[in-house]
């Protein structure tokens, strides 16, 4: 949705990368990390002209889901300059859910 990133950045909001598949970044070698985040990267800056360094890890709602895998990817990005966001609410981002659905999930009360 370029469209959507424009306004959102046009707006001041600060943009951030699931990798481009929203694949489990804890559980592929470290060439394919990279490859998921360069091309997010060069899809954000060809419709935005924007850059991020924060990551959020695809399937990480919250930061005990941190562990294994996920961690050895998240010090991998922290190493490479990026900032790992997490949160405390768990967004069942799981596929068939909307955004209404997503956004009540991470809304505290």
């Amino acid at each position: 949705h370029p469209g959507l990133a424009k306004r959102m950045v046009r707006a001041g909001h600060e943009l951030g990368s699931s990798g481009y598949t929203y694949s489990d970044l804890g559980t592929m070698p470290s060439w394919r990390r990279r490859l998921e985040l360069d091309l997010t990267q060069h899809v954000l800056a060809g419709a935005t002209g924007a850059h991020t360094r924060l990551v959020r890890l695809p399937h990480v709602d919250e930061p005990a889901a941190l562990f294994g895998g996920r961690w050895r990817a998240a010090q991998d990005l922290a190493r490479r300059g990026n900032l790992l966001v997490t949160s405390d609410l768990d967004s069942r981002s799981a596929p068939g859910r909307d955004a209404a659905q997503i956004a009540t999930a991470t809304t505290p009360t």
